[in-house]
């Protein structure tokens, strides 16, 4: 599950309701939510409204930061020829040369 940031850039706190549930974000902070939640959460429109003074109130300045995945992405180096699996290049080559050497093929200049 990818996690994402919800920032609130306004110096107030920042109160919506979102999928049943109350989302308060202080001013100036955070919060964490699933990344598709969060892009949902953003783009939710809600109307404008005003204090008994006629003030605008719930000022939506937020921002969604995704955040990098922490697990990291593990690739696979296999031999076309044997299925045979390796951790870099290098050692795909040492193997191929040494029991594959008869179906390399050259390449042309």
């Amino acid at each position: 599950m990818a996690l994402a940031r919800v920032w609130n850039d306004h110096p107030s706190d920042y109160k919506e309701m979102f999928k049943g549930e109350m989302i308060e974000i202080p001013g100036k902070k955070y919060v964490e939510m699933d990344k598709y939640d969060a892009i949902q959460f953003v783009g939710q429109y809600i109307p404008v409204r005003k204090n008994d003074l006629g003030d605008y109130i719930n000022h939506k300045m937020l921002r969604v930061e995704v955040l990098p995945d922490p697990t990291p992405k593990v690739t696979e180096i296999k031999c076309q020829m044997c299925l045979g699996k390796f951790d870099t290049e290098k050692e795909l080559a040492l193997h191929s040369e040494a029991h594959h050497k008869d179906a390399i093929v050259e390449k042309k200049k």
